[in-house]
C-alpha cells in the first residue's frame, strides 16, 4: 500500500446499516479526464471526465475508486462508455487520444526532421483547417495528480506543458511555447523539475519535448512514461495485434487466467496450444524484400509466426484441434481481446476499446466489463469503450456518470455530452430513453426511406 491516506477503493453499500462491500486497491495510475479539440470531426475542445458524480446512497460504488492523495480527494471511475450513431465521431475521440499519446511519447523516435506531423484537423471550416489541434490529459501517478497539454499543427508543436499538483495547487514543471520563426520557442522550467535546461533547445519543432526527454533518460519523467505507455488501444475494425498469442507463448503470469477465461466462456474450448512456426524463405522475401539473409532456421531470431490451435470435444469424447483462423469471428475477437484486458486488470492501466460489441454477444460484453467493475480489479484498471448496444444501459452494470453520448450537428461537427445532462430519474429505463431519442446520439432514417424509390 502506498503512503496516501487512502489510495484505493473504499466503497460502501449500506443495507440496514450493514457494510456489504469494502475493497482497498493499490492503483498504479488512473486517468481523471481527457480532452480532444480540432481533430477529425471534433472541432471545439471536448472533454470526457472520469470523475465520479458524488451523491448520497451511491449505486454501483464498486465502479469507482476513492482517492485521497496529496491535495486530491475525489472518486475516479473505473470506466466509461460512449454511445452514438454511425459516423457520430465516437471513434474519432479514441483515435484522438491514441494519436496524442503516440506523438507525446514517441515522436522523437518516429518523426524525421523533414516530416510533417501526422495530425488531422477539422476540415469543414477555413478557421479550423489552419489552427492547432489541442489535446490534454489529467491523471494520477504515484499519488500525484498531473496535467499534460499539447497544441500542434502539421508543422510544429506550438504549446507543450506539464503541471503537477503535489499539494492541490498547480505547479508548472515545464512549458514550451512557439513564439514565431523557425525554432523560436520560449521555455519555462520549475526548480522542482530535475532536468537539464539545455535539452529544451535541442528539441525539433515537429516533436514533443516529452519524447525527447524520455529518449534522453530524464529520470523525473520515468513514472509518467511508465503509466502513459501502459495505456492500450484496441479497434473493433482493425485487426488485433497478437498480444494474447505472445503472452501464452512466453508463458507470462497472465497465461493461466487467459486459458481459464476462454475455457469458461461457453465456446466449447478445452485447451489452447500456441506453437512457433518459422517463416518460409518465400514469406521472408515477401515481407523483407532482398533481406534474404534473415532466412536461417537455426538462428534464434529467425522471423516466425505463432500458430494457435483450440482443442474441442467431439463425438465419443474425442478431442479435436481447430486452428484460430477457422474459429468464428466472435471466438477470435474474445481470444485476442482477453490477453490485453487481463493484463491491464492485473497490472493496472487504462484500456481504450473501439466498438467493443463487434462480433460479441451482449452477455459476453457484460462479463468482460464485470472484470473491471468488481473487487477483483485491485490495481485501479480503467476501460473506456464505444458501443452501439443499448442493453448495457439497463444491465445494472454501468453508473449514470459512466455513460456518454456523441452526435454530429448539421455542419459535421461532433458533440460529446454525458447522460447526467438529462438528469435521468432513478429506475428510469435508459434503453427506452436512448432508443426513443431522448438523449440524442441515435441515427435517423426517415430521409433514407424517402430517398429510395424501387419502382423505377
Amino acid at each position: 500500500m502506498s503512503n496516501a491516506k487512502n489510495n484505493g477503493n473504499i466503497c460502501k453499500k449500506y443495507s440496514n446499516n450493514t457494510l456489504l462491500f469494502a475493497v482497498i486497491c493499490d492503483s498504479a495510475g488512473m486517468i481523471i479526464d481527457f480532452s480532444v479539440g480540432n481533430f477529425r470531426s471534433i472541432r471545439d475542445l471536448k472533454n470526457l471526465s472520469l470523475l465520479a458524480y458524488n451523491r448520497k446512497n451511491d449505486d454501483l460504488c464498486e465502479n469507482k475508486i476513492d482517492y485521497t492523495v496529496r491535495g486530491f480527494k475525489n472518486s475516479v471511475l473505473k470506466g466509461a462508455v460512449v454511445y452514438g450513431g454511425n459516423a457520430s465521431g465516437k471513434s474519432n475521440l479514441l483515435m484522438g487520444v491514441a494519436a496524442f499519446l503516440n506523438f507525446a511519447l514517441h515522436s522523437f523516435q518516429e518523426i524525421k526532421p523533414e516530416e510533417q506531423i501526422p495530425i488531422e484537423p477539422f476540415l469543414l471550416d477555413e478557421t479550423s483547417r489552419n489552427r492547432e489541434s489541442v489535446f490534454e490529459i489529467n491523471f494520477i501517478v504515484d499519488e500525484i495528480r498531473y496535467s499534460y497539454r499539447l497544441e500542434l499543427n502539421r508543422t510544429r508543436v506550438t504549446h507543450e506543458s506539464l503541471a503537477s499538483y503535489p499539494k492541490g495547487i498547480s505547479r508548472n514543471l515545464f512549458t514550451r511555447k512557439y513564439t514565431g520563426g523557425s525554432g523560436n520557442y520560449s521555455f519555462e522550467k520549475s526548480v522542482y523539475f530535475k532536468a537539464d535546461f539545455d535539452l529544451f533547445y535541442k528539441v525539433r519543432d515537429n516533436v514533443s519535448y516529452l519524447s525527447y526527454a524520455l529518449a534522453s533518460n530524464v529520470d523525473a519523467l520515468m513514472p509518467l512514461y511508465r503509466y502513459l505507455s501502459s495505456i492500450e488501444f484496441i479497434s473493433g475494425v482493425k485487426p488485433f495485434q497478437s498480444a494474447t498469442e505472445l503472452k501464452l507463448f512466453n508463458n507470462e503470469p497472465s497465461s493461466p487466467k487467459i486459458k481459464d477465461f476462454i475455457k469458461s466462456a461457453d465456446l466449447g474450448i478445452r485447451d489452447i496450444q500456441v506453437k512457433k512456426n518459422p517463416l518460409s524463405k518465400e514469406q521472408i522475401l515477401g515481407i523483407y524484400g532482398s533481406k534474404s539473409s534473415l532466412y536461417d532456421e537455426n538462428n534464434p531470431n529467425h522471423p516466425f509466426n505463432l500458430d494457435v490451435d483450440f482443442a474441442h470435444r467431439g463425438y465419443e469424447d474425442k478431442e479435436y484441434t481447430i486452428p484460430l483462423q477457422n474459429e468464428s469471428d466472435g471466438t477470435r475477437k474474445i481470444f485476442r481481446l482477453i490477453g490485453p484486458l487481463i493484463d491491464i486488470i492485473a497490472k493496472g492501466g487504462t484500456l481504450f476499446i473501439d466498438e467493443i460489441d463487434t462480433s460479441l454477444h451482449p452477455l459476453m460484453v457484460k462479463e468482460l466489463l464485470k472484470l473491471f467493475f468488481s473487487e477483483k480489479n485491485t490495481k485501479g484498471a480503467q476501460i473506456v469503450f464505444t458501443s452501439h448496444n443499448p442493453i448495457l444501459l439497463d444491465a445494472n452494470l454501468l453508473r449514470r456518470d459512466q455513460v456518454w453520448f456523441s452526435a454530429k450537428n448539421d455542419f459535421g461537427e461532433t458533440d460529446l455530452y454525458p447522460l447526467l445532462d438529462y438528469s435521468p430519474r432513478k429506475g428510469e429505463s435508459l434503453i427506452r430513453g436512448y432508443l426513443g431519442g431522448r438523449y440524442g446520439a441515435i441515427p435517423f432514417f426517415e430521409s433514407i426511406e424517402k430517398s429510395m424509390d424501387f419502382r423505377q
